[in-house]
């Protein structure tokens, strides 16, 4: 469970429960709490029996009140497992109420949701129970999942981007630290005569082009290889735990000869040969930023001696 500790919102929180325990009769309580947008249930201490739960918590998981009144809460595929729902009442010795705990619990029919549970000691019916809230945040969750995957993606062939392939390089580069047996390095990929293809074929063919490309790039790689568009027509492939150079001179002429081989794109043959910087990944690097320069260079030096090759920095 992860914690989302916000004193405004627990507040908030607590003031929304006060004012409908105080002002409500225990029979209104019932009623009230089923106008509630979040799922409710009210259980004892100890092993935690559920005694009362509202009508969202009925509408979202499809359970009736015969599935869950009279049952520990530990037994619904809630989240909830007898040791964590022990510490909450632990917790709760020594804090007023737990507060946006991240939790992942599943409906009758088996479909798993992400939710944020507040807990809070109740004294109803002249006896002391848990109040549990769980706010489903699936649909929230999916929505800045999605956002984040538009972030770190190319939204042309759907490869990681610049940004993805910096974090990705500088984890690699901190766990080369503690790996000296093997070594790391990167291919730096770009197209020869790509700005011909967009000349004479138009920028539209020239997009079809680079997702072609992509696709052939992505065939090549080894389980663990990770390759990244960083714009243009370059692209970059990280290659982890290999022995030595020559591996990754092995899968740089692999590369070279796959993209030789013609595209049929629009009934037409398009050719296009690469050129390729490699640069390794050590125990002394000290910036992702190091590294791709250094294959950076190492390409334009694969270049300037003829193109469809590469040179090794």
């Amino acid at each position: 469970m992860k914690p989302r500790n916000t004193s405004c919102k627990a507040g908030i929180f607590d003031s929304k429960i006060n004012q409908i325990t105080n002002e409500y009769s225990e029979d209104a309580f019932v009623k009230v709490i089923d106008y509630f947008p979040d799922l409710i249930l009210i259980t004892t201490l100890g092993k935690g029996y559920c005694v009362e739960i509202n009508q969202t918590f009925l509408k979202v998981t499809g359970y009736s009140r015969e599935n869950v009144i009279g049952y520990p809460i530990t037994l619904l595929d809630m989240g909830f497992t007898f040791e964590g729902y022990s510490q909450i009442q632990k917790s709760l010795k020594t804090q007023e109420h737990i507060h946006n705990l991240e939790i992942e619990f599943c409906l009758k029919t088996g479909e798993k949701r992400t939710g944020l549970l507040s807990v809070k000691l109740l004294e109803w019916q002249k006896k002391t129970y848990l109040l549990n809230i769980i706010r489903d945040i699936t649909d929230r969750k999916q929505i800045e999942e999605e956002l984040r995957h538009i972030a770190m993606h190319d939204p042309l062939t759907g490869l990681p981007n610049r940004a993805y392939f910096m974090q990705q390089l500088d984890y690699v580069r901190e766990c080369q630290q503690y790996h000296t047996r093997y070594f790391s390095s990167i291919l730096f990929l770009d197209l020869d005569g790509f700005k011909a293809i967009n000349d004479n074929f138009g920028h539209d063919t020239g997009d079809k082009f680079l997702i072609e490309i992509s696709q052939r790039l992505k065939s090549l790689l080894r389980w663990g290889d990770f390759i990244a568009r960083l714009g243009g027509d370059e692209f970059v492939i990280l290659l982890e735990d290999i022995k030595d150079f020559r591996c990754a001179a092995r899968i740089a002429n692999q590369v070279i000869a796959a993209l030789k081989q013609p595209f049929i794109l629009n009934g037409q043959q398009i050719s296009c040969s690469v050129s390729i910087g490699i640069s390794t990944i050590s125990a002394d690097t000290k910036s992702p930023e190091e590294v791709l320069r250094k294959a950076d260079t190492a390409m334009y030096q694969a270049k300037a001696f003829g193109k469809s090759r590469y040179h090794i920095s």
